[in-house]
């Protein structure tokens, strides 16, 4: 099932879009996640929040996901699938954040637009505690929300981050990962730096803003980090794990045969792997 899903990812097409990111308009909270929980949606700055309830809830959990799309791109029903899968199997508070996107937006405002929509978050569920859920992209940028969080003395934190095939080293440039691009079926490298290097503004691409490895990894609470053998972000999530400082503990789970961000695709390893999420975040 792993390997047909891994044949039938169109990567030219992927990485088409990753270079010329289409913007048809989305709506942060689908139809289909209105008529199954409770919900509501809003604007805080220059992002959408979006936030569903499910009737078991359990009071205090709730979960943030940071989507993937390498900085240019958004799928919420997509994406929504993925949280609330989440957020049912821990009987949790679920929030999507549509956070704002490259190249119209670069690294700055799309880092400061999250923070902005933590404080709010906090602000409206004051009993809840954060958790935060981060995928390719989404799971760089997660990290890099603990750092800030971390750095500015912002209350409160998040002790424990999922990240899912996350792209914390928006490079590329180590032997392994070039490697590793020539058996990666979804991610192609090209389209990955074209869009790191919209994100990035002109920043270097290893600044530790937009490529948290780089930066203090110390003091972040504990980490989940899920990453397919197939894929070119294997490298960096296993130097994540070796960089991990002190008060930081990082899992760091590998599986084979899988395409970058498998749970995305609705496989059964997928619904699995999900499972696992949910069992880390609240245990």
């Amino acid at each position: 099932m792993a390997q047909a899903a891994l044949r039938a990812v169109p990567r030219p097409v992927v990485g088409w879009a990753f270079t010329h990111p289409p913007r048809v308009p989305q709506a942060a909270l689908p139809w289909w996640v209105r008529r199954r929980a409770a919900s509501t949606s809003y604007a805080v700055g220059a992002a959408t929040v979006a936030t569903a309830t499910p009737d078991d809830a359990l009071p205090g959990r709730h979960v943030v996901l940071l989507h993937g799309g390498a900085y240019v791109l958004s799928s919420p029903s997509a994406h929504w699938r993925v949280l609330l899968r989440v957020a049912r199997a821990g009987r949790a508070r679920a929030t999507y954040v549509e956070y704002p996107l490259a190249p119209e937006h670069t690294v700055e405002q799309t880092t400061e637009a999250v923070l902005e929509v933590w404080a709010e978050l906090a602000r409206r569920h004051p009993e809840d505690e954060l958790v935060l859920v981060g995928d390719s992209a989404g799971g760089g940028l997660a990290l890099v929300t603990a750092q800030l969080l971390r750095d500015r003395d912002l209350a409160p934190r998040p002790q424990r981050l999922a990240l899912l095939s996350p792209w914390v080293d928006l490079t590329l440039d180590d032997p392994e990962t070039l490697h590793l691009d020539a058996v990666d079926q979804v991610l192609p490298r090209s389209g990955l730096l074209t869009a790191a290097r919209h994100y990035a503004g002109g920043r270097d691409l290893a600044d530790p803003l937009h490529s948290p490895i780089n930066g203090d990894l110390s003091g972040l609470g504990d980490l989940l980090v899920l990453v397919s053998r197939a894929e070119q972000f294997l490298p960096q999530c296993r130097r994540l794990a070796e960089l991990a400082g002190p008060g930081t503990t990082v899992d760091l789970r590998e599986h084979d045969l899988l395409p970058h961000d498998w749970p995305l695709f609705g496989l059964a390893e997928g619904v699995e792997s999900l499972q696992q999420v949910a069992d880390f975040l609240w245990d």
